[in-house]
């Protein structure tokens, strides 16, 4: 005859059905471990809802900052009259180079912006292949 003990402190036999009732959650219990399905569902959507808005609203701010640069661009041709760098003034050079400076900088913003958004399209699109 086997006279082995479980951890419980029973013969083997009979602690494997009290072990499982222990470790068996009643399924009033389980309610209240797992929320509203349907709550959590409709938190995703309108997460979901919210990101496409805020990507449309950010996708206009920048088709929108575009335009300005390019307007702007288009006004520092005409305040220099076209003139080449190398055969300006020193003093409108300086301010040349200044303005110049300045549409650098919104343009690299703007790459910038760019590449951040491809690498989080990038990131979305190979998660979305692995699911």
């Amino acid at each position: 005859m086997n006279d082995a003990k479980h951890s419980c402190g029973l013969d083997i036999a009979a602690s494997c059905a009290a072990c499982e009732q222990k470790t068996t959650v009643p399924a009033s219990a389980r309610r209240d471990i797992i929320p509203d399905l349907g709550a959590f569902v409709d938190w995703v959507w309108a997460l979901k809802a919210e990101r496409d808005q805020l990507k449309a609203e950010n996708e206009a701010l920048r088709k929108t900052m575009s335009e300005c640069i390019s307007s702007l661009a288009g006004e520092m041709a005409q305040k220099f009259a076209g003139q080449r760098p190398e055969d300006m003034h020193p003093v409108t050079r300086r301010d040349y180079d200044r303005d110049m400076a300045e549409l650098a900088g919104y343009r690299a913003v703007m790459a910038k912006d760019a590449d951040v958004t491809d690498q989080r399209d990038n990131e979305n699109l190979t998660r979305q292949e692995v699911e």
